[in-house]
């Protein structure tokens, strides 16, 4: 009897220690599997408080590092702060204070306006939700480069989504409802719409420097009376749009900060600025040569071109004008006096 009931206690514990296991693991999973499971759903019920988050945890990373400029640096880390305060902690009061400073420093921070009207809608403030949103409209041009650097096309949509879905909560007509175009259509547009200064880094430049090595091999070969100062000019003012290039592509792969504006004004400075040093030390050069000829004895100054030319010439080799020089008595000349017989 005693063998059957060890047998038989054999036979039920084994099943009962593994369903407890079972049991155990489902008590300490099943609720984080569960809150997951309900974190997604909201987040795909309302992407545009994942798209929110997102931004603030790259806003930390950038602003820590120091990716802008010292100003715009600044605003950042305060909307980033404001950030928090609304999401993390619902302290509104301390997140208005510091989206406050973000616009104190920058005016056209854009998500600092975007934040504002958030935090407006919490509170039941209809008009300055509505003024903040339309602000959070009028920046994104001004600030399209920082904002194609924080948002995907689809933080894009989702933001533009629900700023027009507030408005038109609001009763508020969208800002160019009489072209007939959607609030989120424009601002997906606005971003990704390249500038002048883009198009001209990004595509002028190498099209010119593709374009450079077949016109001077061109000219090299088959120029007929090639002129040296011009072709000097030429590979200087080229190797100026290198550097340029090289510029753009460090602030495009290697994240180079740029000193002042933003990358494709400073690269176009830098070209410019360039070119002008060009001609500049050109002009530089041909006053300094013109000084060294003139103070050379054997050579004067063509009076039909103004080139130099030996003394000794007749006719001005540049122009083919006769040319007529006052000749020089020689030293032996003016040294032999006559001397009176006695």
């Amino acid at each position: 009897m005693n063998k059957i009931d060890g047998n038989l206690s054999r036979t039920w514990v084994l099943p009962f220690a593994r369903l407890t296991v079972w049991v155990f693991i489902l008590v300490l999973f099943l609720p984080n599997a569960v809150a997951q499971k309900s974190t997604a759903v909201q987040e795909s019920k309302n992407p545009y408080d994942h798209v929110v988050r997102s931004v603030l945890e790259r806003l930390k990373h950038l602003t820590a590092r120091h990716t802008f400029d010292p100003t715009l640096n600044e605003s950042l880390a305060h909307t980033a702060e404001g950030g928090r305060y609304y999401l993390e902690t619902s302290n509104l009061a301390r997140a208005k204070a510091s989206l406050d400073e973000a616009l104190a420093t920058v005016p056209n921070n854009p998500l600092a306006h975007l934040f504002l009207g958030d935090i407006a809608v919490l509170e039941g403030k209809k008009e300055v939700a509505i003024r903040s949103y339309i602000d959070f409209w009028n920046t994104t041009e001004k600030q399209s480069e920082l904002l194609r650097a924080l948002l995907s096309p689809e933080d894009r949509k989702a933001i533009a989504a629900h700023v027009s879905g507030r408005l038109l909560i609001y009763g508020m007509d969208l800002p160019d409802k009489e072209r007939g175009e959607d609030l989120p259509l424009q601002l997906e547009m606005s971003l990704e719409k390249p500038s002048l200064a883009r198009i001209l880094v990004a595509f002028g430049l190498p099209i010119l420097i593709a374009a450079g090595i077949p016109f001077f091999m061109y000219r090299r070969l088959f120029s007929i009376d090639p002129s040296p100062t011009a072709d000097r000019i030429l590979l200087q003012i080229y190797f100026v749009m290198l550097l340029s290039y090289f510029l753009w592509l460090g602030h495009h792969f290697f994240g180079w900060k740029a000193l002042f504006f933003n990358r494709e004004w400073e690269v176009l400075t830098f070209l410019a600025v360039g070119m002008n040093a060009v001609f500049a030390l050109e002009c530089v050069r041909r006053v300094w040569q013109r000084e060294k000829e003139r103070r050379d004895p054997d050579t004067v100054f063509c009076p039909h071109c103004g080139k130099s030319i030996l003394k000794l010439a007749t006719i001005c080799p540049f122009c083919n004008e006769p040319v007529i020089t006052r000749p020089t008595p020689s030293p032996r000349c003016r040294t032999n006096r006559s001397v009176p017989l006695l």
